[in-house]
């Protein structure tokens, strides 16, 4: 999978042409969370509080990616 962004030791990953809905998978040490593009859920898996709110910053990566 191509990482797209790498901040605060998160990796910011998408495939394109990957299922619906339109998401992105965030990976911070042993965690790995799938996470929807519109709405910033967690879709699938968990990070750790301290990434979590981090995460949010993927969203825009994902969308420059996508376009």
């Amino acid at each position: 999978m191509p990482t797209i962004s790498t901040f605060y030791g998160i990796l910011i990953r998408r495939f394109f042409n990957d299922h619906a809905p339109p998401h992105f998978r965030a990976r911070y040490a042993e965690f790995e969370a799938t996470i929807d593009i519109d709405t910033l859920a967690i879709i699938e898996g968990q990070l750790p509080r301290r990434a979590g709110a981090r995460h949010r910053s993927g969203r825009y990566a994902a969308r420059r990616a996508s376009q």
